[in-house]
């Protein structure tokens, strides 16, 4: 286990998804399925503190940021029967900003109009439905005029 103190270096790191969720997943067979790629350094798999079941990820620390490229071409590849996502091991922020997202709090100033107030959902003001009653359903109007020709064959 990597005790909170150390660093984590992301250059010479895999992140590794979709594991299996069970507590006897050990990590022999995971850094074995990597030391192909070169030499592993150590091996992380994050689990729940309080069950110790596993979280179904991890992380590979190698010895050269050479192999990082050689684990990624892993990606797909089967680890105890399931296809394992083998992705480059990013800094929190920078997962976020992968993915789009914006960083979390609150919205900055220049974005909100100025003076206008703010929104809640104690403003709503809508009309309760009473699940008891029925829905009344609108009838489609026939349109009056010209009777239709009918074809006969």
């Amino acid at each position: 286990r990597v005790g909170s103190h150390s660093s984590h270096d992301h250059k010479r790191s895999v992140f590794v998804g979709n594991l299996s969720f069970d507590s006897d997943v050990s990590e022999l067979p995971f850094r074995r399925h990597f030391e192909e790629c070169g030499s592993v350094e150590a091996v992380r798999l994050v689990r729940d503190q309080n069950s110790g079941l596993g979280k179904g990820f991890g992380y590979v620390l190698f010895e050269s940021a050479d192999a990082v490229q050689l684990a990624l071409k892993l990606d797909g590849s089967k680890l105890e029967g399931r296809s394992i996502r083998v992705k480059r091991s990013l800094k929190k922020s920078e997962n976020k900003a992968a993915q789009g997202r914006p960083p979390r709090g609150p919205a900055p100033a220049r974005q909100r109009r100025l003076g206008a107030p703010r929104r809640s959902s104690a403003s709503f003001s809508g009309i309760k439905v009473d699940p008891n009653t029925k829905t009344k359903k609108k009838q489609v109007k026939k349109k009056k005029g010209k009777p239709k020709k009918s074809v006969h064959v």
